[in-house]
């Protein structure tokens, strides 16, 4: 199978996650369990006046979920949460 530029990317996410840590400041959180393969994830942000200023991660979970994560709260900060969502 040839390599691709998405392979790249997943991989990379994967061995240099993004904002994974627990912050300080958060001001919201929420946790996800997935029931069939195990996965348990927690999503921490820091809003103000409507803007997620911080997101982060904390997880027991495959690399794939990982990668989306590390992706995801890179992709959210500095939006306004309607536009996150």
């Amino acid at each position: 199978m040839a390599d691709s530029p998405y392979d790249d990317l997943i991989m990379d996410h994967i061995r240099n996650a993004r904002n994974y840590r627990v912050p300080g400041d958060a001001t919201g959180k929420g946790n996800g369990l997935n029931p069939l393969c195990g996965d348990d994830m927690t999503v921490y942000v820091r809003v103000e006046s409507g803007v997620i200023r911080d997101a982060a991660f904390q997880c027991s979970c495959c690399g794939v979920s990982m990668a989306s994560a590390s992706i995801m709260t890179e992709r959210v900060t500095g939006l306004e949460i309607a536009a996150a969502k």
